[in-house]
């Protein structure tokens, strides 16, 4: 058992530079989101302007546009998910899940179990971050005539996402649902 919590605090420990890279990938795609919704733009311009059957659409490049910007500002669009769900702009840390959620985790008293369960929580909030992402993309790809559904399922991955990164008060709101 205690190689097994060794192994996942050790893929914990890669959690921190691997969000770091995220949020700068997502800088960098929204930068380039924006810059091809502009282009986008222009050409739905020219396109209407010369008329015929092929008139442009802003459609696409305007929400191009709004997830490029999205990404661009992601820990404040994810702060605005938390306070909207959670009314609070900043997740709960892994290790405040024993204080939050105390009955349910009870029979993990244990210093390796507790270890264990922060290591996997961090994973869970590693996970939603992802799928927060994959939101966007989601959202981004819907708009530029994607498949049907794109925009259900980008919304649905943002909102999981968002439950997902705060899982700690999910918890403490399934004990104060289930428990008492």
């Amino acid at each position: 058992m205690d190689s097994f919590v060794q192994l996942l605090e050790r893929g914990v420990a890669i959690i921190a530079p691997l969000q770091a890279l995220v949020a700068g990938t997502c800088f960098l795609v929204g930068l380039v989101f924006v810059a091809r919704s502009i282009v986008g733009m222009a050409s739905a311009h020219e396109l209407r302007s010369i008329g015929g059957a092929a008139s442009g659409s802003y459609t696409g490049p305007l929400v191009l546009f709004f997830v490029g910007s999205l990404l661009i500002s992601l820990s404040t669009v994810i702060g605005a998910f938390l306070m909207s769900f959670f009314l609070q702009s900043e997740s709960v840390s892994a290790e405040q899940v024993f204080t939050y959620a105390p009955e349910i985790t009870k029979p993990l008293s244990a210093e390796m179990s507790q270890r264990a369960v922060i290591a996997l929580v961090r994973f869970a909030q590693f996970i939603g971050l992802l799928g927060f992402v994959r939101g966007l993309f989601l959202l981004a790809r819907a708009g530029n005539g994607g498949q049907v559904g794109d925009t259900g399922r980008g919304i649905v991955h943002l909102v999981a996402g968002t439950l997902a990164i705060n899982i700690v008060v999910i918890l403490q709101m399934l004990e104060k649902l289930l428990v008492k």
